[in-house]
C-alpha cells in the first residue's frame, strides 16, 4: 500500500462519524465489515460474509461469492443457486442451508432442507 493511500485511510479513520454506515475498521484491510451476531457473549464480528456452495455427496465446491454490505442470510440462497446454475450448467435439485436461510424458503429455488449449527462448548 502506498503512503498516499495509507494517509487517506488514516484521515478517513480519524474523521469518520460514529454511526457512519461505511465505517472503516482496519487500515490494513479496509474491506472489513462489522457483522452483528446478536449473541450476548459475542455481539459483533469483523470480517466479511461469503456464500459457499458444495455438492452433497463428493463435497466439491461449485460456487463461492463474497457478500458485501452484510446481507441478511435468508436472502442469499437465491443468488447462490443462480450462480451454480450459471457456472456448472445445471440447476440443483435440492439445497441444505443453515442459520437464518431456513427461515426464508425461496419457492422458485430448489427444495430446502435445513441443518442446525451445533452449539460450541464454552
Amino acid at each position: 500500500m502506498e503512503i498516499k493511500e495509507l494517509l487517506h485511510l488514516d484521515n478517513r479513520l480519524l474523521t469518520q462519524p460514529r454511526h457512519d454506515r461505511n465505517r472503516l475498521y482496519s487500515l490494513h484491510t479496509p474491506e472489513v465489515e462489522c457483522i452483528a451476531k446478536g449473541k450476548a457473549h459475542k455481539k459483533y464480528e469483523f470480517g466479511g460474509k461469503v456464500s459457499v456452495v458444495t455438492t452433497s455427496q463428493d463435497n466439491w465446491t461449485i460456487g463461492i461469492a463474497a457478500l458485501h454490505n452484510n446481507p441478511f442470510n435468508g436472502h442469499t440462497l437465491k443468488g447462490a443457486l443462480k450462480q451454480v446454475t450459471r457456472l456448472v450448467g445445471w440447476k440443483p435439485q435440492n439445497a441444505t442451508a443453515t442459520g437464518a436461510t431456513r427461515a426464508i424458503q425461496n419457492r422458485a429455488a430448489a427444495p430446502l432442507s435445513t441443518l442446525r449449527t451445533a452449539a460450541r462448548a464454552a
